[in-house]
């Protein structure tokens, strides 16, 4: 039986993740480096490749890599000081499941990212446990964050089921022995999601998904 739900932050409750992709490619785009999304999604969403390096395979040198990442971060900070758009159906699943399971996330993103972008969302109040890069050595899709969530919810992996919307994300789970249901986003590149328990357009089909699993979740 299921007794918590483990939550990707950007992607899956906010839609930071189209957010970070556009902002990234429109600076790219301004240092002469054309950033397609299928290489964003095979190389970052799907490996886990640091943008620095995306940078150099577009022909960039270490130092220009570097620069334009700086560039890239910069923007991107001062874009989240003005409210991101919840996923679609975020705020009423969580508002449903909460008295049924317990509630953390895990991120790779930095806390200082994950508090600014709920600021004003008021969804943390429904997580006991938030893990961030800032809690790992290493981050997604190595299986780090995942295990530092089992400590902290004092689970085991087969009691708990992991929320993602990237290969990366479902990578991290699945070795960290968590079933993992993905949710598509234009980003998403399905083809490199098949360990996922299921795939779901939005988040409110997890209602149907959970019930194959924990029958008393209505």
């Amino acid at each position: 039986m299921v007794r918590a739900l483990l939550w990707d932050n950007d992607g899956v409750l906010v839609d930071s993740e189209t957010l970070f992709f556009e902002t990234t490619q429109s600076v790219f785009f301004s240092f002469g480096l054309k950033l397609d999304d299928s290489l964003w999604r095979d190389r970052y969403l799907g490996r886990g490749a640091h943008s620095v390096d995306i940078a150099q395979m577009l022909g960039a040198t270490a130092q220009k890599a570097h620069e334009v990442v700086a560039h890239r971060n910069m923007v991107f900070w001062q874009r989240l000081e003005q409210p991101v758009a919840l996923r679609p159906s975020i705020a009423q699943t969580l508002a449903k499941l909460h008295s049924l399971f317990r509630m953390g996330v895990v991120t790779s993103a930095p806390r200082r990212q994950f508090d600014l972008l709920h600021a004003h969302t008021g969804l943390r109040d429904y997580f006991e446990c938030i893990i961030t890069a800032d809690d790992c050595s290493k981050i997604k899709p190595d299986p780090e964050p995942y295990f530092t969530a089992l400590q902290c919810m004092g689970l085991p992996p087969e009691e708990c089921l992991a929320i993602e919307d990237s290969p990366r994300g479902l990578a991290s789970a699945a070795a960290a022995g968590i079933r993992c249901v993905v949710i598509q986003t234009a980003l998403t590149d399905l083809s490199a999601c098949d360990r996922a328990f299921a795939i779901i357009e939005n988040a409110h089909e997890l209602d149907t998904v959970l019930q194959t699993i924990s029958p008393s979740a209505n």
